[in-house]
C-alpha cells in the first residue's frame, strides 16, 4: 500500500512540476526577447507551446515576432496566420502579417 501511495504521489508531483515549467519557459523566453536574443527565446517559445498548455495565442505571436526580427517572412508568415485568428488581436499584428506577405 505503500509503494501505491508512494507511486500516486510521485505522478501527481511531476505532473505539477511540468504544469509550472510552461509559466517558467515563456518567463525565461520573455527575458529572452526583452534582450534581444530572438533565436534562444524562439526556441523557449515553441517549447512552450509544443506543450499545449499556457496562453497560446500569446506565444504564437512572439514566435512570429522572433521569425520576423530574424528575418524569416516564410516562418513569420506562418505564425502570424495562426495568431491573427485569436479572438483579441493586436492591430500592430496585422501590420506585421501584411509586412511578410509583402515579402514573400
Amino acid at each position: 500500500m505503500k509503494k501505491l501511495i508512494l507511486a500516486l504521489y510521485a505522478v501527481a508531483l511531476s505532473l505539477t512540476l511540468s504544469a509550472q515549467d510552461v509559466p517558467t519557459k515563456v518567463a525565461r523566453a520573455d527575458e529572452k526577447y526583452a534582450g534581444l536574443a530572438f533565436t534562444e527565446a524562439l526556441e523557449l517559445y515553441q517549447e512552450a507551446y509544443e506543450s499545449g498548455k499556457g496562453n497560446a495565442d500569446y506565444v504564437a505571436v512572439k514566435i512570429a515576432n522572433c521569425y520576423r526580427l530574424l528575418g524569416d517572412p516564410e516562418k513569420s508568415q506562418e505564425w502570424f496566420s495562426r495568431a491573427n485568428k485569436a479572438a483579441n488581436v493586436e492591430p500592430i499584428n496585422y501590420l506585421y502579417y501584411a509586412q511578410v506577405l509583402a515579402e514573400n
